[in-house]
């Protein structure tokens, strides 16, 4: 018997043994066979979206020429025979949407770089919880970060351990996703005493007005929009206010940098809920806002994989260990840091919300950080230098 008779046959008894035990008809039999085939055809011509390699190598730099492309040469940063997906069609897949706010984090396997001669970092699966996509922008930005901006991010990097635990958690106690406190890595490279030319302030960059809708106290001796905790809380609620009116976490990025009003009346006119649409619409964002969200994509992944972006030998800082102490007004932070013997730097670190570095006399009390650890000896310099005067 002949191949193709003996596949005849047995289909014929395959049809038969469904017809018998389903009761369908050969009509109908027929129409599912053909249409299994026809996904079949279909599956070995056209690669579905798991097959897909997402372009997250790093981007090579060109030996004879290390300057970035302009900002506003997106187009360059693409190949030149491979045209620029639609940004939104490439996206990393994500987990299916939850009814809660922070969708449940999805593994993403980086793909291995194809040089030999470059390490790569781990063959863990790196985490996103906010959608993460990739295009000329966000090549743009790794590049960029790899090269002119390198020495800054391996700082971004360094005190990414110190800050970075702390930010998340907070996001995570707000419901939030965790992958948003790289916000604060591009808002102020996670320093406390950052200081825009908007005179927005601190790690998450409030300004005063807002800083204060939000809850934080300024004045001239303190300033808690430079401490972490407290600002991180702040963000959280603006954030989260943002979500519940874009429900796009870009669009969230984008008004945190712009002015959710400015996004609102954005969707309004242009009739759109796609940030890269307006980012693509001709005087509808900044190009500050525009490059927000790929800057914000490109510092994730840097910093979720530094070797594999060619950042090694990093000397992160070491996380704070520290508990609270309510001192009394008139507590200088350099006196305190005599007594427990550590520096003031140290203490002023553990404190940037004090502005002048003390508890001004008219304030009753203040709740300040202390090195771990070290409660009794601060409750002896108290007792010593307080409560014996009055």
């Amino acid at each position: 018997m002949s191949m193709d008779a003996f596949a005849k046959f047995k289909k014929l008894i395959f049809t038969t043994s469904l017809t018998i035990q389903f009761g369908l008809s050969t009509t109908v039999l027929s129409i599912l066979l053909t249409g299994c085939a026809h996904e079949q055809k279909a599956s070995t011509t056209k690669p579905s979206q798991e097959s897909v390699g997402w372009p997250l190598v790093p981007a090579q730099n060109n030996s004879q020429n290390n300057t970035p492309a302009p900002a506003s040469a997106a187009a360059t940063a693409t190949s030149a025979t491979t045209p620029e997906p639609e940004p939104e069609s490439v996206p990393i897949p994500m987990s299916p949407q939850k009814k809660t706010i922070a969708q449940k984090p999805a593994p993403i396997k980086i793909p291995r770089p194809n040089h030999p001669t470059e390490p790569f970092a781990s063959e863990t699966p790196l985490i996103f919880d906010i959608p993460v996509a990739y295009n000329a922008r966000v090549a743009y930005w790794i590049e960029y970060f790899q090269t002119s901006g390198r020495g800054w991010f391996t700082k971004w990097l360094e005190r990414s351990t110190r800050y970075l635990p702390t930010l998340q958690k907070t996001l995570k106690r707000h419901g939030l996703p965790q992958d948003l406190a790289y916000m604060a890595m591009i808002e102020s490279g996670f320093s406390a005493t950052a200081n825009s030319s908007a005179n927005a302030v601190g790690p998450w960059q409030f300004i005063r007005e807002t800083g204060k809708r939000y809850g934080l106290s300024i004045n001239w001796w303190l300033d808690e929009r430079r401490d972490f905790q407290k600002s991180s809380d702040a963000a959280a609620k603006y954030m989260k206010k943002m979500y519940g009116m874009f429900h796009n976490w870009y669009l969230v990025a984008a008004g945190y940098n712009t002015g959710e009003n400015r996004i609102k009346r954005l969707m309004i006119k242009h009739e759109t809920k796609s940030f890269w649409k307006m980012a693509k619409t001709d005087g509808a964002l900044m190009d500050e806002t525009k490059d927000y969200v790929p800057k914000l994509i490109a510092a994730m992944l840097i910093a979720k994989s530094p070797q594999m972006y060619g950042f090694r030998n990093i000397n992160y800082n070491t996380p704070f260990s520290f508990e609270h102490f309510r001192v009394p007004g008139g507590t200088r932070l350099a006196h305190l840091a005599d007594a427990l013997g550590v520096t003031v730097k140290h203490m002023e670190e553990l404190n940037p919300e004090l502005v002048r570095s003390y508890v001004p006399t008219h304030v009753e009390g203040h709740t300040i950080r202390i090195p771990k650890g070290s409660y009794q000896l601060v409750s002896r310099y108290i007792r010593r230098t307080f409560v014996s005067e009055r």
